[in-house]
């Protein structure tokens, strides 16, 4: 971080003294300066550059379980990865801010631009980086790592979506037989602080990834009221650039705030109907056996899942299609928020259009999950055969990824669906599709190929990983500090 602030200093000195030749001389001071003055910037960034890799993967390296250490290299590249993103978008962003206020920093002509600005703008940033870094590295406690096996199947049952019910009851059932010295360190807490803990995590979450959730809104209902042939390919820096542009930054959250109100009812419902048909489904003659019989443990809550996720989408669905609305709105603002959403669409579509779409939803369900289970299940199990023992959570992690993943690629169709009946009639404007589910699909393909039935599935992929991530560290904080709350 030093040899960072170093270079952006060094640059934004080199381009001050080039503007002060070219305000000296316009038509010749921008050649007059050698080549060489780069240099100096060069050498530093290049010395920086190779500290911060190899001090990436001896961190990654250090820090992760011995027999995970493969996967720790190649962490570093996902943090460069997402410094490139965040470096794109910073630049976006400060254009955008210096523009309104008369003149940008990054102009077309670079003798009339402020790229010395930005450099100490950097330099700055990179400086109160380097404090930040400073005090975590003191509180950081290396080569710390606990193997836990019960902690992390709460995670699970009430902060993630499709899927969440049945990978609980995998880390129940493997903690059942587990041995006693691996037993969670962390005192368990009642229902309603789980309950606020995952909707909490759910939706922080959800915040977190909300621009990549909007980038896939808008892709999905691209082709309902434009002409196909025209088009364009979806590109989500394109896309964001357009965003930032005509929008504004803050666009990227439009309709999150559905979001997080929908996230704390939809895992309330969620959890206490899975309760309730459990109970039920135990007391089923051939299912009793639930506790003793694993076959019947995993039926149990499969069916569970399945029939939770399923009443609890119903339950919420109206707050599901007004954050559709209000997220594909771009210019044209018909939907002022949440009430004058709910209010306008039962005025002019009755109450029952605030439920379009919901067969599409509904018929997902069972799918996404379905996927989800075996997926979770199969490489769990395989995980645990070949690596006994790795951290319990880094497998959690990267098998509820893999399962995210798989499960958005083979329902993203029935999710597109759904997006687009959830758009019908939407501000005064025509049905676009006239016939049923299935028709909707056939509409679909004949108009824009089967691969418009996966249009915006990238930002999804995105957004998975680091959604289960943040879901997951998010929710074992809360539960660490409520179990330690007086009631502990």
């Amino acid at each position: 971080m030093i040899f960072s602030i170093a270079t952006m200093v060094v640059a934004a000195l080199v381009e001050r003294k080039r503007l002060k030749l070219v305000e000296k001389n316009p038509l010749k001071g921008s050649i007059s300066m050698s080549v060489f003055w780069l240099a100096p910037q060069f050498l530093i960034i290049g010395f920086g550059d190779g500290f911060t890799l190899v001090g990436l993967q001896e961190y990654f390296y250090d820090q992760v379980p011995d027999s995970m250490r493969s996967l720790g290299i190649a962490l570093y590249l996902s943090v460069m990865g997402a410094a490139n993103f965040l470096s794109s978008l910073l630049i976006t962003f400060v254009d955008q801010v210096t523009e309104k206020g008369g003149k940008s920093w990054f102009g077309k002509d670079l003798n009339s631009s402020r790229l010395d600005y930005f450099y100490w703008l950097l330099a700055g940033i990179t400086a109160v980086n380097l404090c930040v870094y400073a005090f975590v590295a003191k509180k950081y406690s290396y080569k710390n790592v606990r193997k836990t096996t019960l902690v992390v199947g709460d995670c699970s049952s009430v902060g993630m979506d499709g899927g969440s019910a049945t990978r609980k009851f995998l880390h129940h059932n493997h903690s059942r037989t587990s041995p006693p010295l691996q037993q969670p360190q962390i005192s368990q807490i009642g229902t309603v602080p789980q309950l606020l803990s995952g909707g909490i995590a759910g939706a922080f979450s959800k915040t977190c990834t909300a621009p990549l959730a909007r980038l896939t809104i808008l892709f999905q209902v691209q082709g309902m009221h434009s002409d196909v042939a025209v088009m364009s390919k979806p590109c989500m820096y394109r896309e964001a650039l357009r965003i930032v542009n005509e929008e504004g930054f803050r666009a990227f959250w439009k309709g999150n705030l559905v979001t997080v109100v929908h996230r704390l009812p939809y895992s309330a419902v969620n959890f206490y109907a899975y309760e309730q048909y459990k109970n039920i489904l135990k007391s089923i003659p051939g299912l009793e056996s639930y506790g003793a019989n694993k076959s019947a443990d995993v039926l149990v809550h499969f069916l569970g899942g399945g029939l939770s996720g399923i009443t609890a989408a119903s339950a919420t669905y109206p707050l599901d299609l007004v954050r559709t609305r209000l997220s594909a709105q771009r210019n044209a603002i018909y939907y002022q928020g949440i009430r004058h959403a709910l209010r306008t669409i039962c005025k002019d579509e009755g109450f029952f259009g605030l439920y379009k779409g919901m067969g599409a939803t509904l018929l997902g369900v069972g799918p996404s999950i379905a996927i989800s289970f075996a997926v979770y299940e199969s490489l769990r199990s395989y995980w645990h055969s070949r690596r006994p023992n790795d951290s319990t959570v880094l497998v959690s992690l990267a098998c509820g990824s893999l399962s995210g993943i798989a499960s958005s690629t083979a329902t993203f169709p029935l999710d597109l669906v759904r997006r687009r009946k959830q758009l019908e009639g939407a501000g005064g404007r025509a049905r676009v599709y006239n016939t049923g589910l299935f028709g909707t699909f056939g509409q679909i393909v004949r108009s824009e190929g089967f691969r418009g039935l996966y249009r915006g599935i990238l930002p999804e992929y995105y957004k998975v990983v680091p959604g289960v991530g943040i879901a997951f560290m998010t929710y074992e904080t809360l539960k660490k500090l409520l179990s330690q709350g007086p009631s502990s």
